[in-house]
């Protein structure tokens, strides 16, 4: 491995383009990973996190210094939130920033929205400039059994079968109007970005909808989990335990727990799962919340993108119309999807037609649409990368490879 150890402190002998922030209990955990990047061509450099999120920020600006670092890998729980400011540390966990909320708490969110996005942050402006993502293990036997997965994962030969996407959806239940606009801006988002040649699985939780399966709605959305795929993305209700209830009334079951996720055996899974939920990444819950354990599973996805507060239907689907459509231009990293994503989502005028249909969708349905921007940004802020951020992910279509080509330099 390119890495010096001075005490007690792995250091990369070189300037590193990966920082890895790991309490000592998992360094010998990480070897096999670390020899792995570094075949790649990585520089892998991994330090202890100091104890408060305000010091870990430093510690990434100052390896961010040198100008080579693009990838930071944090690794343990966040903290649980205390009342009073940001939770310290404790063994094993790497802490998380907070962001006050304007538009969040206004609609009964939290005042303070957790976001590994601080961390990449290196200008103050909320747009990402590294790529960073969180793998919430609790063990370094947790940790060694997923990177295992993710090299494995990457030592398999690209795929050449049509990539797959599996879409769960729920109902809104806004207001009539607002759920058919969000139901008919979700079909325009998956019809115009996601190509041709793909396979599409859409399930809806709806008995009377062309996409409610055949089959039982849970074993239904549990075969999604169980197949290879590119994305397996849900979108609607849920909170830190699980998604929506598939019958609208208290003291109904959620369509997906924990629990059900112990049927998540090792064998085929999607790359990466988008849950455009409120709360289903609250990684500063008192208990683990349904994203980590989703990771961690042995069968689960290598990568989960959740949110850690309330969302709302605007910020949803700015983001989520940038990663779809970075999900099939060409391959490359969850890290960089993420961030590239966050970095598109924050420019007003986009160049997307999809984008420019959802601002004016927002303009007439929100009921103070001056603060929309304020609300994408939030989102950045509270949609977190739960997993290895230097995972492959992403296809490239022949449609993103032409028009690429046809492009000139």
């Amino acid at each position: 491995m390119n890495l010096l150890l001075l005490g007690g402190v792995l250091l990369a002998v070189a300037p590193a383009d990966t920082l890895v922030l790991a309490s000592r209990e998992y360094h010998a955990a990480l070897a096999e990973w670390v020899d792995f990047r570094v075949e790649q061509g990585h520089v892998v450099q991994i330090v202890e996190p100091a104890v408060s999120a305000d010091l870990v920020r430093e510690q990434i600006r100052e390896s961010a210094g040198g100008g080579a670092l693009r990838y930071v890998v944090l690794i343990g729980d966040a903290p649980v939130r205390q009342e009073a400011g940001a939770a310290n540390a404790a063994p094993g966990t790497a802490p998380i920033p907070y962001v006050s909320s304007r538009v969040n708490v206004a609609w009964g969110g939290a005042p303070h929205i957790a976001s590994d996005n601080v961390y990449a942050d290196l200008k103050g402006d909320s747009a990402p400039e590294l790529s960073v993502g969180r793998i919430p293990c609790h063990t370094a036997e947790e940790l060694r059994a997923y990177l295992r997965r993710v090299i494995r994962e990457e030592r398999q030969p690209l795929d050449e079968q049509a990539p797959r996407v599996t879409v769960v959806a729920s109902s809104g239940r806004f207001t009539p109007f607002i759920d058919s606009v969000i139901e008919a801006t979700a079909r325009q988002v998956f019809r115009q970005l996601i190509p041709p040649r793909c396979e599409v699985c859409a399930i809806h939780t709806t008995p009377t909808s062309e996409f409610y399966p055949k089959t039982p709605f849970r074993s239904a959305l549990l075969d999604g989990l169980r197949s290879r795929s590119v994305a397996w993305v849900y979108l609607g209700h849920g909170n830190s335990r699980g998604l929506d209830r598939l019958v609208d009334e208290p003291g109904q079951p959620q369509m997906l727990t924990h629990e059900d996720l112990a049927q998540l055996v090792d064998g085929p899974h999607p790359t990466v799962a988008a849950l455009i939920a409120c709360q289903t990444g609250c990684l500063d819950a008192p208990e683990e919340c349904l994203a980590e354990r989703m990771l961690l599973s042995p069968g689960g996805p290598l990568a989960v993108i959740a949110s850690s507060r309330v969302s709302m239907p605007y910020g949803n689907s700015v983001l989520g119309i940038e990663m779809l459509n970075l999900m099939f231009r060409r391959p490359l990293c969850a890290g960089d999807l993420c961030a590239e994503a966050k970095r598109r989502a924050l420019i007003e005028q986009s160049d997307l037609p999809l984008r420019k249909t959802v601002q004016q969708i927002g303009l007439g349905t929100s009921p103070n649409p001056s603060l929309l921007p304020v609300e994408v940004e939030e989102h950045i802020q509270m949609y977190n990368l739960l997993g290895d951020p230097l995972l492959r992910v992403g296809v490239e279509t022949k449609e993103a490879s032409a028009e690429r080509e046809d492009t000139p330099d």
